[in-house]
């Protein structure tokens, strides 16, 4: 009876999990910054008026972590096989809660995950816009990602819903820190734009729509 009972325990000792090997991190407050494209009606009485009305927006929400010298070899080359987080701590998000062009590619109401990779063939950065579903599902940190072969990128179960090429340019001024700004070509429709990602002496760029509902189509 003793040998069963040792050899119970041993087996539930076996088939628990490993607790000594987990690692829980905790952090403080973050530095993160936001950048929005928001759209009104602009009726003529005003943003506050009763008949004025919100028609969607467009959102960026990053970690901003500080630049380093080091980074500039990564940027200028990167890898082919290893994604770059695009910002710090939690996942770099775009939420939208109407249909919009990104770099041409139609996306619809959502919040998606950021991430960047390097194209050797194309010489140069594209965005990886994620699944945020797939991304939870697979439990899948942002700090991981970073180094996630392509290989993860492909096939059934990715993430990966569409890549998309980032045109790249030269700052006159360093961004010490990590920026993501949505800017709009004028304050009257159609309302598009440019997403840009700036750090160190490099910009990375993509052309950004809003469907506005009077003119969505498909």
């Amino acid at each position: 009876m003793k040998r069963l009972l040792v050899l119970l325990v041993a087996a539930a000792a076996l088939s628990a999990p490993l607790l000594a090997e987990v690692l829980i991190f905790t952090s403080g407050e973050t530095d993160r910054g936001a950048s929005r494209m928001a759209i009104f009606d602009g009726h003529p009485r005003g943003l506050l008026s009763d008949q004025s009305e919100f028609l969607g927006q467009i959102v960026v929400n990053f970690g901003k972590p500080q630049w380093k010298p080091e980074y500039k070899s990564m940027l200028k080359g990167g890898g082919d096989q290893k994604v770059w987080r695009l910002g710090a701590d939690y996942w770099t998000t775009l939420e939208a809660n109407i249909p919009f062009r990104l770099g041409g590619k139609r996306l619809q109401p959502n919040q998606y995950f950021l991430a960047a990779r390097y194209s050797q063939e194309r010489g140069g950065w594209n965005l990886l816009v994620l699944d945020p579903a797939k991304v939870r599902q697979g439990h899948l940190d942002p700090f991981v990602a970073q180094g996630l072969p392509k290989r993860h990128l492909e096939g059934a179960g990715s993430p990966l819903i569409t890549e998309i090429p980032l045109e790249s340019s030269t700052l006159e001024e360093t961004a010490e820190k990590l920026s993501i700004l949505i800017t709009s070509e004028s304050k009257t429709p159609p309302a598009r734009g440019t997403l840009a990602i700036r750090w160190g002496d490099i910009q990375l760029a993509v052309d950004l729509e809003a469907e506005l509902p009077m003119t969505a189509s498909e």
